[in-house]
């Protein structure tokens, strides 16, 4: 895979120029600034995409993005990359307030040469949500795994998502016993395929679940003609991709400012 081409696409077609899918979220751009304006005033449904800065505007332009979300009221993320200019684009960050969550790895792995069948053990079965399967089983999943506290926000967001655009989003799991037990969701855009939400249950886990929902839901991008599969990797899921081909591209770290 030429990484620096697959690294070219990702921030042109997913940072610079992603459309969103209903009028309750908005992509805009100002100078060398792209950010989402959600649905809703959590900082998770706000957040800076893309920046092309350089040292003299750097803390300017940051400064801009705190005033204009605070004056919608609303918290926002500050979606950083390891190859965004300047290089004290973080430390800038920091001065401002935000808090640093974890930080992830942008992974990818291209499809045309890559092939490996969806397998699960016995008494498990990897398919994908039929279009009027509910959401609500894989949010709860979300919430046991993740949080405990429900995510409604993400179910109303996803759901909206769905039904504007139900080739746009697709929705897979393993199920056991007529249950969801490790689930995910892909949004399939131009050059991409990517993963989003990959979560099994802890009493499920160590039994190839995740490698096999990975492989189904790459494996349906593959058939729709998509040059690369992606993802956020974080530290528990990056030697599992590493195995099934993918390759890093960058580091991404996401940046939290409270609401006001």
């Amino acid at each position: 895979m030429n990484r620096e081409a697959a690294l070219a696409l990702y921030n042109r077609e997913l940072r610079r120029s992603l459309p969103y899918f209903d009028a309750s979220v908005a992509l805009e751009r100002e100078d060398s600034i792209v950010r989402l304006v959600g649905a809703t005033a959590d900082p998770m449904n706000n957040c800076v995409l893309f920046s092309a800065l350089d040292a003299a505007s750097a803390g300017a332009a940051i400064d801009r993005q705190i005033a204009y979300f605070k004056g919608l009221g609303r918290g926002f993320e500050w979606k950083h990359h390891d190859h965004d200019a300047p290089e004290n684009l973080k430390a800038l960050l920091l001065e401002r307030g935000f808090t640093p969550s974890e930080p992830e790895t942008i992974m990818a792995v291209e499809l045309s040469a890559w092939a490996l069948p969806p397998a699960v053990p016995p008494g498990y079965e990897v398919r994908p949500l039929e279009a009027g399967e509910s959401l609500a089983p894989l949010m709860d999943l979300q919430t046991a795994v993740w949080s405990g506290e429900k995510l409604d926000w993400l179910h109303e967001s996803l759901a909206r998502e769905r039904a504007a655009s139900p080739d746009g989003i697709r929705f897979h799991a393993v199920w056991h016993e007529g249950k969801p037990v490790c689930v995910g969701w892909t949004r399939l855009h131009r050059s991409f395929a990517a993963l989003y939400g990959g979560s099994t249950l802890k009493e499920h886990r160590g039994r190839g679940l995740y490698r096999a929902l990975v492989a189904s839901r790459l494996e349906e991008g593959r058939r729709r003609g998509i040059a690369y599969g992606l993802t956020d990797a974080g530290p528990m899921s990056r030697p599992i991709l590493a195995r099934l081909g993918f390759t890093p591209l960058t580091g991404t770290t996401p940046f939290l400012r409270s609401a006001p």
